[in-house]
């Protein structure tokens, strides 16, 4: 049986998992969609071998958007996403739908 003690520090370890998941969006929802969708679909779609096959984790998101500064392997993943966002007036929502039906395959 949970004592209130017990209880208690779990509260506060959920608070504190929360704020944690909060600050993680936050910090995602100021990336471009493009962006987190092209994150999505290199982890859902990538079978390279990341130490030596697969530039995408070496390279890192520009602060103002400008993909000049960005690897090839990433903008690969970044155009892609442009196309499906395109494809799906710009929903999303729908595009990572989509992009979970896919995974599941």
């Amino acid at each position: 049986m949970d004592n209130l003690l017990d209880i208690q520090a779990q509260i506060r370890d959920a608070q504190a998992k929360l704020a944690a998941l909060e600050a993680k969006e936050v910090e995602l929802m100021l990336q471009p969609a493009e962006f987190r969708i092209a994150d999505y679909l290199h982890t859902i779609t990538c079978r390279s071998n990341h130490i030596d096959q697969c530039s995408y984790e070496y390279d890192s998101w520009p602060k103002n958007g400008d993909l000049v500064s960005v690897g090839v392997n990433r903008r690969r993943y970044v155009h892609a996403a442009q196309k499906l966002l395109s494809a799906t007036e710009d929903d999303e929502i729908k595009v990572m739908s989509m992009l979970d039906a896919i995974r599941g395959l």
